[in-house]
């Protein structure tokens, strides 16, 4: 549901609907606080193109629009939770687990990955690793972000959804395996831009959450899945482009494949019970790493002008 409401919210953002969009987009949050993946993009997005109407008025008022939208959304949504006192820092509570650690399992996130060598985990406590990721995560987030706030696009938009949604997974604190779903919505809305890496991005992100599918018995359910999509994709292999890419992605694939048999049908040492689930880590993190330069540097060098439907938004 939040990731239909979100997809609802930047369709209305690119027809120029912004408060429509900013009411849909507060409904996933709620829905979902995973959402808050996107937070930064909407805002950025946002204020971009309230700072590009004309005049000091219109910038103001814009802004105190978009504003008093969000609040009073979200106080219809809490309003239940308000009436009682100590109710809604309960629920808060539940939302942000800080006695489960930085990660739980194994996660293709920075945090996972690098433990192997940093034992994050004994170096620091729960409080001050929270810290510690939320600063990395804004930094990470920090040249889409500035990106949009300068120059705000659709197109642009998008890859800045893609790019905080990925630096959430990848630096945020207690990420979640299915939290690459989150990245997989701009992802996918972006394959007319590049179907490439829209093809190749999906198949990274099924990979990553395969210890989690063998966990809950859906290994076959995730064969039959990845056969239909690569089927349904290599209908149309002169869409996917650039053509030197092909290469690449049949190896990631192989060895996917591989990593994939070795968890489903082999066994790990004794000494060593999560071997093969830090290999499938490490593998798909090295990937989604790759995306976000790839996208990053796709967006400060391809979108550089602002769109004129910014700059009219009702």
């Amino acid at each position: 549901i939040s990731l239909g409401l979100t997809a609802g919210a930047v369709a209305c953002l690119w027809r120029g609907r912004q408060y429509a969009g900013s009411f849909l987009y507060v409904l996933a949050l709620n829905h979902k606080h995973m959402s808050l993946y996107y937070a930064l993009a909407f805002f950025s997005y946002l204020l971009g193109g309230a700072l590009r109407r004309p005049g000091l008025v219109q910038k103001f008022t814009t802004v105190c629009l978009l504003g008093l939208t969000v609040v009073l959304t979200f106080a219809l949504v809490w309003f239940p939770f308000l009436r009682e006192p100590g109710m809604a820092f309960k629920v808060l509570g539940r939302l942000v687990p800080l006695r489960r650690g930085v990660f739980e399992d194994y996660v293709s996130n920075f945090w996972c990955v690098s433990h192997v060598l940093i034992k994050w985990k004994r170096l620091f406590a729960n409080e001050v690793m929270a810290n510690i990721s939320a600063l990395a995560t804004m930094a990470a987030c920090a040249p889409s972000v500035v990106h949009q706030v300068l120059w705000p696009s659709k197109k642009g938009f998008l890859i800045c959804m893609l790019n905080c949604s990925l630096a959430f997974y990848l630096f945020s604190f207690q990420v979640h395996e299915k939290s690459i779903l989150l990245p997989c919505l701009p992802s996918a809305l972006l394959v007319l831009e590049n179907p490439m890496h829209a093809v190749y991005f999906a198949l990274v992100s099924t990979f990553s959450m395969l210890p989690l599918l063998v966990k809950d018995g859906l290994v076959v359910a995730y064969g039959g899945c990845l056969i239909i999509f690569c089927a349904v994709a290599g209908l149309r292999t002169d869409l996917l482009r650039p053509a030197w890419m092909k290469t690449p992605l049949a190896a990631s694939a192989a060895i996917g494949v591989a990593l994939s048999a070795l968890k489903v049908a082999g066994e790990p040492p004794a000494s060593l019970p999560y071997l093969f689930d830090l290999f499938i880590s490490a593998f798909a993190f090295v990937h989604f790493a790759g995306f976000f330069v790839f996208w990053n540097w796709k967006l400060w060098t391809s979108y550089k002008v602002a769109d004129k439907v910014v700059a009219k938004m009702e």
